[in-house]
């Protein structure tokens, strides 16, 4: 689409991207919902807790560390949360002496990285989210 008035635009409206004084009408723009119109803090909880456990569990299977399942009050508020996924999962396995690797982004779920891990939460995340949907934030 052009960023000329007219161009491109859809007749008998104009954006006010386009630089025209009408602005388009708009009934609503939605971006990211989760925590703002959607509550799945719950669900999110729920899917990294079977997400850490499974990895920790299989690393003490193998040997590595003893098995300390992962603790949501614990765990997940002091090492995920505000924090982008990632970088929060790593800090839960450093603050146990386990450094694995980022991966790349394409690993799959059972890769024993950092990546990994990411999308086997989203697995069970949309799991979680398929039997229970998440329920509107408080007002909504």
């Amino acid at each position: 689409m052009s960023t000329r008035s007219g161009e491109g635009a859809v007749p008998g409206r104009e954006s006010s991207l386009t630089g025209g004084a009408a602005a388009r009408h708009l009934d609503a723009v939605l971006f990211e919902m989760d925590g703002v119109v959607v509550d799945m803090s719950e669900a999110h909880a729920q899917a990294w807790k079977r997400t850490l456990d499974w990895c920790l569990a299989r690393r003490a299977s193998a040997g590595h560390e003893p098995f300390q399942p992962f603790e949501i009050d614990r765990d997940l508020r002091q090492w995920i949360e505000d924090l982008r996924s990632d970088e929060g999962v790593k800090r839960v396995l450093l603050a146990r002496g386990i450094d694995l690797a980022r991966g790349q982004d394409g690993d799959p779920p059972e890769a024993e990285t950092i990546c990994g891990l990411g999308h086997l939460h989203a697995r069970y995340l949309g799991e979680l989210l398929d039997r229970h949907p998440p329920t509107l934030c408080p007002g909504l």
